[in-house]
């Protein structure tokens, strides 16, 4: 099998393609290049006419992010006829800390979900399965430091802030765990279990409402 791992949803635009010999990956951190760059990334990988399947980082995180790959993954699935498999952010993120780290212990996420808001999960892993400490969710900051207060590891796209709010933990980028690959190796787990997404209705994993800012005069 032959599938391919899509991560938007962040400023990272990471592509991964997962075979039965082998994985490759190519990434760029650069934010605003997704729309223009996702197809480029992998079109270099691979050839699509190859793909068995496509798994996707369904969110939580950045709203157009999330749209533009899930987009490319749905049109590319759709003229292929080969499954679409979603996988949460914080998922990927996890096993991704997992593959480099060898931790199993309960590994707090948390992203800054603009307007004071913060999306916040935890989970582990237990042999090939992710398992939620708790649910990912939208919360003020005062909430992430109760929720994330006995995580002994956390990742966070705001890591100074964290860093200062959690002394005691050990605090990482989330933008070294955001990996194309990591997709694919979930995706292809879940697509063993027959947890395929519905190409025309399955939407993005946004928890919170799209607010449109107007231009102040």
């Amino acid at each position: 099998m032959t599938i391919l791992g899509i991560e938007t949803s962040q400023s990272v635009c990471s592509v991964g393609i997962l075979t039965e010999r082998e994985s490759r990956e190519r990434s760029l951190f650069e934010p605003n290049v997704h729309s223009e760059q996702v197809l480029v990334l992998i079109n270099e990988l691979c050839s699509v006419q190859n793909l068995d399947a496509i798994a996707v980082s369904s969110g939580p995180g950045s709203f157009t992010g999330l749209r533009i790959g899930l987009s490319t993954a749905k049109g590319l699935c759709y003229s292929l006829s080969i499954p679409l498999v979603t996988v949460p952010t914080i998922h990927g993120v996890v096993w991704s800390y997992r593959e480099r780290h060898l931790d199993s212990f309960p590994i707090g996420v948390c992203i800054d979900a603009k307007q004071g808001d913060w999306y916040v999960g935890c989970c582990t892993i237990h042999g090939d399965e992710v398992d939620e400490v708790f649910p990912v969710t939208v919360v003020s900051f005062s909430k992430v430091l109760e929720l994330l207060r006995d995580c002994e590891i956390i990742v966070t796209d705001h890591i100074e802030k964290i860093r200062s709010a959690f002394p005691l933990q050990h605090v990482e980028s989330i933008y070294e765990y955001l990996h194309g690959t990591a997709i694919a190796r979930i995706g292809k787990k879940y697509l063993e279990k027959g947890r395929c997404a519905d190409i025309a209705y399955v939407e993005p994993l946004y928890l919170k409402d799209f607010i449109v800012k107007s231009r102040t005069k």
